[in-house]
């Protein structure tokens, strides 16, 4: 076990490269793989946050190079309308259950443990309660985290943009809470950027 979780060895597949396509922080750093990140929110939930999810934070964050991890993408609506169509009684219980069960275990195994770092949307009247569990699990796996609070709602405590329990998770390994999506991408950008140098790539 280490820091709470299963040790095992995780991979950012499936993804094919081309190396020629690859870009890389230069001939003596050592390769250290493709920069990864994943997208913690309840976006998905809304008709009006999944449009922003879908037009506006994704296709930048493609835009950038780096393998998005997105876990909206990783439980098909079919699999949930499959278990949530079924007959009212405790063959459908359990089968809600599992597969809450397995969208938490993907959430982390597939995403969170194998990404590079994460940004997260902490909009809302308070912190989404998935979203606050997953930076917390990517702060202690020393995952780096750029969050986004655009919502003008006072939430938290006194002098706390929002939760600080939550606030410090995000910071806990040198990330920050944006005001703003510009600012957020800013930070993100020049993240990206000490990534490359530091032997981590990029799909061209």
């Amino acid at each position: 076990m280490q820091n709470g979780f299963r040790k095992k060895k995780y991979h950012n597949e499936p993804f094919i490269i081309d190396s020629d396509s690859i870009e890389k922080g230069g001939p003596n750093v050592q390769d250290k793989g493709l920069i990864s990140v994943y997208v913690a929110g309840p976006d998905g939930f809304s008709e009006a946050t999944r449009d922003f999810m879908d037009l506006r934070l994704l296709p930048w964050l493609r835009g950038l190079g780096v393998r998005v991890i997105n876990p909206w993408e990783m439980t098909t609506s079919a699999e949930v309308m499959g278990v949530y169509g079924l007959p009212h009684g405790d063959e459908r219980e359990r089968r809600i259950d599992e597969l809450n069960m397995e969208i938490g275990r993907r959430n982390l195994e597939n995403g969170i443990i194998p990404c590079t770092f994460v940004v997260a949307n902490l909009d809302g009247q308070e912190v989404d309660s998935g979203t606050a569990s997953e930076i917390g699990a990517a702060a202690a796996l020393g995952k780096r985290i750029y969050a986004r609070r655009s919502d003008f709602r006072l939430t938290g405590e006194v002098g706390a943009i929002v939760n600080v329990q939550v606030a410090y998770f995000v910071r806990l390994n040198g990330g920050s809470i944006s005001l703003t999506l510009a600012d957020m991408q800013r930070r993100v950008e020049a993240y990206i950027d000490e990534l490359k140098a530091d032997g981590y790539r990029t799909i061209a």
